[in-house]
């Protein structure tokens, strides 16, 4: 499960900023942004679910490598 979380992760980490640039590209233009709004919620969406997927299902050593790194670039001590 844990390479299959990974895979879904770098795909929605390469669509989501394509969707957002499509809804940017329609709104600059005027078009219709209904459908490029659902496609931005739905790959954020998949996006934090497949990170919680790795995180959940990473052995203990990359959780903690994780935590560690997510402690530090938030600024926040443990």
């Amino acid at each position: 499960m844990y390479e299959y979380f990974k895979l879904i992760f770098h795909i929605e980490f390469f669509l989501l900023p394509i969707s957002v640039g499509f809804l940017s590209h329609a709104a600059i233009k005027g078009k219709n942004k209904k459908p490029y709004i659902i496609a931005v919620i739905s790959c954020a969406v998949m996006f934090i679910v497949s990170f919680i997927g790795v995180y959940v299902n990473s052995p203990q050593d990359v959780r903690d490598t994780m935590r560690m790194e997510l402690y530090r670039n938030l600024g926040v001590d443990e």
